[in-house]
């Protein structure tokens, strides 16, 4: 390595020395100009400009004060309420099987029927669907008599109480609108009774009522000794 540059150096010295016999003249320029140097550093402190920093991240809480603020506050989900849900299945399920409970006298027979398709409802989970919660209630309430023809007609009225109510509130209403109706019929003539209570909002025809009462055997009772 050092022999090439030696090599180099004497070819570079023998070239001058060809370049200045020939008449060449060599002129010694001044150096460029270096880079000027960066101004020195103000000692000056500028409040304003310590004092932008970044700023942190808005919380949730931040955020939720800007959508108050701004009116665009998003809807919440609701709460998860037990309660509510459990009402909300029960309700469901009576309503799939349109259940309603029936009572004829004097058998005193009681228990419920798909008063759609007029099949009997076995108890358990629609029982305890019924008598579990409050339900908006129809009672429909009929005296079911036999004319001297031998013509069989009925002498009803229908009630629907406001508000919603436990299965077991509903006794008194029932007893009172029940015997009222049977004290106002022909004793001589009225050969059966009963109600039927839906734990929901519907209204029933006369029609409707007979075919349900017809069902549950209202007309061929036998009384239950005491």
């Amino acid at each position: 390595m050092l022999e090439q540059q030696r090599q180099n150096a004497e070819s570079i010295s023998s070239r001058t020395a060809e370049f200045l016999a020939a008449g060449g003249k060599i002129d010694q320029l001044k150096s460029p100009p270096r880079n000027p140097l960066p101004p020195a550093r103000s000692q000056k402190i500028d409040p304003g400009t310590v004092l932008k920093r970044k700023p942190k991240a808005l919380t949730a809480a931040d955020r939720k004060a800007l959508r108050l603020m701004a009116g665009l506050n998003m809807s919440k989900r609701k709460p998860n309420n037990i309660r509510a849900r459990v009402e909300r299945s029960c309700r469901a399920l009576l309503s799939t099987n349109h259940v309603a409970v029936v009572n004829i006298d004097p058998s005193g027979h009681q228990g419920m029927i798909n008063y759609k398709s007029l099949k009997n409802i076995a108890p358990g989970k629609i029982g305890q669907a019924v008598c579990g919660i409050p339900h908006r209630w129809t009672i429909y309430l009929s005296a079911l008599c036999i004319d001297a023809r031998g013509d069989r007609y009925s002498k009803s009225i229908e009630v629907a109480p406001d508000g919603v109510y436990l299965s077991d509130h509903l006794e008194d209403v029932i007893e009172h609108c029940y015997k009222k109706l049977r004290d106002s019929a022909n004793q001589s003539q009225m050969v059966a009774s009963g109600w039927i209570a839906i734990p929901e909002s519907i209204s029933l025809d006369e029609a409707h009522a007979a075919r349900i009462f017809e069902a549950v055997g209202a007309w061929n009772q036998v009384k239950v000794a005491a």
